[in-house]
């Protein structure tokens, strides 16, 4: 386990970086943000990684927590604006798939974080 997680950007913070898509299960995203970010940050300027990909990941797995049972805020919007038409088990379970591929694209992101900064990098032209 220590070679996969040195093996990839996320290095020693991936552990605790990925607990915040388990933080979404019974907080929000200004929560989790704010128990998190504190920690985190520091270690990622230490390290000398980018915090263009640090604040895309957190992102992604801010908006995971945040459709998956049971609290799930983002669905129970869903349910509060199609009132009486759905049913709240059918939202979730439609959300689901979008679930499994953000995590897929998460893991994607924190292997290759190259994904994330091109862009930003073209832009500022270092």
């Amino acid at each position: 386990m220590d070679s996969w997680n040195g093996s990839t950007a996320l290095g020693a913070i991936g552990t605790p970086l990925f607990n915040v898509s388990d933080h979404g299960v019974f907080l929000d995203a200004v929560s989790m943000m704010l128990l998190t970010l504190p920690f985190v940050v520091p270690v990622l300027q230490a390290k000398g990684l980018s915090l263009v990909w640090f604040g895309v990941i957190i992102s992604m797995l801010i908006v995971i927590g945040g459709i998956t049972p049971p609290l799930g805020l983002n669905v129970y919007v869903m349910k509060g604006a199609l009132g009486k038409e759905v049913e709240l088990t059918e939202i979730f379970a439609g959300a689901a798939p979008f679930v499994f591929l953000m995590i897929l694209i998460t893991i994607i992101l924190s292997i290759f974080p190259e994904i994330s900064t091109f862009l930003p990098t073209l832009m500022v032209g270092k």
